[in-house]
């Protein structure tokens, strides 16, 4: 046991390995607990029973008239204090492949670009004003990044080589120069779950700070970017075109000079890299009102409700899937094909929830932002689903 300065005494879990690429389950984990009330003492430390009894005792609870919508950082802690695990299983349909649930937290915050790290850890927006971090399943209580006054956080992507480089992406909506709207691509590097001073890579004037700020970064060494078009013919250069910029902010040498790679859509609405086929996913509506998806360079396909999230992963039975979320109560799968046309397709509903993100773990796990009514107005569930058994 550690007892640190900010008068928390810490809990830190152990990890088994075993044979293979995966890490063994966690021990129980508590970040951190209050220390005891005045005038009432810890267990003795050699009391181990005692202890752990005072430790989940002692775990962080709504303060007497408190409400949840309280000052933010109030609100972050107690929201930590909602999560409770439990497990179910739900199922792909039409299909016979099923998943296992787990929550992995709650929150009454809106979460929104999940993105899941090779070592574990899941990272996110809330709100639109942080970037939150689940690691080693427990919900971090202080946040990796939080947005600046006057600017709004809209996607979060992660360096294919995080794991050794610490590379965090994010997308910020605010004013520019001249009082108009910005799109700013920002590089932190993050050390122990907190970014450093951020670098803006990318500045892309907007038509309007309406937008997700879609982007994504490739294994390649690029940034793409998707820029809306404006509403009423007030068009920037860039207003429905994708970008491509080099990590580091510059344009390649092969687009003469303009950052422009593609006609993108009206209004874009969510953008993903296969790592593994090398093929970048955009969706979005275009300027007569057509949601669909794009394999860029390759194939386009209807969608009947835009998509607001994707996300890509090879199955164990060799299937390469996308995955779209669209902020309804069920979520698409579709097996891609060499061509990068969509094939078979399956639905996963999970309860009366909306959807309004997805990401892709390793070995076939996949995380979800599910949305539900609460007292509060709102409970985010994020969860987490691993492959098991066929039904």
């Amino acid at each position: 046991m550690y007892v640190a300065q900010d008068s928390r005494q810490y809990y830190f879990a152990v990890a088994s390995y075993a044979a293979g690429p995966r890490v063994g389950p966690l021990s129980p984990a508590i970040s951190a607990t209050a220390r005891p009330p005045i005038g009432s003492s810890p267990p003795a430390l050699n009391d181990p029973r005692s202890f752990y009894g005072y430790l989940w005792s002692n775990a962080v609870t709504l303060p007497s008239g408190a409400e949840p919508s309280a000052v933010d950082e109030s609100r972050r802690v107690f929201s930590r204090g909602l999560a409770a695990p439990r497990m179910t299983t739900v199922c792909w349909t039409p299909s016979t492949d099923c998943l296992s649930i787990q929550t992995l937290t709650r929150v009454n915050t809106v979460v929104t670009s999940l993105s899941a790290s090779r070592d574990g850890r899941l990272f996110f927006i809330e709100d639109g004003q942080w970037v939150g971090v689940i690691s080693s399943d427990v919900l971090q209580a202080q946040a990796v990044v939080a947005a600046g006054a006057g600017v709004r956080l809209g996607q979060i992507a992660l360096d294919p080589m995080f794991h050794l480089t610490g590379f965090l992406y994010v997308s910020e909506i605010g004013a520019g120069a001249g009082g108009s709207c910005e799109l700013r691509v920002v590089r932190y590097r993050v050390a122990e779950n907190l970014a450093g001073e951020g670098d803006a890579l990318v500045n892309i004037p907007m038509p309007s700070c309406v937008g997700t700020g879609d982007f994504t970064v490739t294994s390649d060494g690029h940034v793409y970017v998707a820029v809306p078009a404006a509403a009423g013919g007030q068009q920037t250069a860039h207003s429905g075109m994708l970008l491509r910029f080099n990590v580091d902010g510059t344009v390649p040498g092969e687009q003469s000079g303009s950052p422009t790679f593609a006609t993108g859509y009206a209004t874009p609405t969510a953008i993903a890299f296969d790592g593994l086929t090398q093929r970048l996913w955009l969706a979005g509506v275009d300027d007569a009102g057509r949601p669909s998806v794009s394999s860029l360079g390759e194939r386009t396909s209807a969608l009947l409700i835009p998509a607001v999230s994707l996300a890509t992963s090879a199955g164990a039975n060799g299937n390469e899937y996308l995955f779209a979320a669209s902020g309804e109560d069920n979520m698409g799968r579709a097996i891609v094909a060499a061509d990068g046309s969509l094939g078979t397709t399956s639905q996963l509903t999970i309860g009366t929830g909306l959807i309004h993100s997805v990401a892709a773990g390793l070995a076939g796990d996949l995380y979800l932002a599910v949305q539900t009514p609460s007292a509060a107005g709102f409970t985010t569930s994020i969860l987490r689903l691993t492959p098991t058994q066929s039904r």
